[in-house]
């Protein structure tokens, strides 16, 4: 979510001073933050492609996400998901939105997978 706010922050800068302004922000504020060796290589965490691309390199299978449980109020939502493979669940994850609890279900999928040699 972050990354969309980011992204449509950097589309509103861009289409209200230009490209040199968005230029000038990017080098003074973004491009400091990133580690380069002369290239630009920003990294961003996305377990679920990262355990998707695993399960398929190995052909294991699909894989389902489904949210088990919702807890709090709806302005405190919390979600609980789990990620399975046929009938197998391989993590579970929370988060405040069930996005954010899939990535943290794949996550702990990613772990226990690499703990067991895939």
């Amino acid at each position: 979510m972050l990354a969309d706010v980011f992204e449509s922050f950097v589309g509103a800068l861009y289409l209200d001073q230009g490209l040199e302004t968005v230029r000038r922000f990017l080098d003074n504020h973004v491009f400091p933050l990133v580690e380069t060796d002369g290239k630009l290589q920003m990294q961003m965490s996305d377990f679920k492609t990262e355990l998707q691309e695993l399960i398929q390199h190995h052909g294991l299978g699909t894989l389902e996400y489904r949210i088990i449980e919702e807890r709090g109020p709806a302005h405190e939502r919390e979600f609980v998901s789990e990620v399975y493979m046929a009938s197998q669940s391989l993590g579970r994850g929370n988060g405040r939105s069930k996005k954010e609890a899939e990535q943290q279900a794949a996550a702990a999928a990613l772990l226990r997978l690499k703990e067991d040699g895939a």
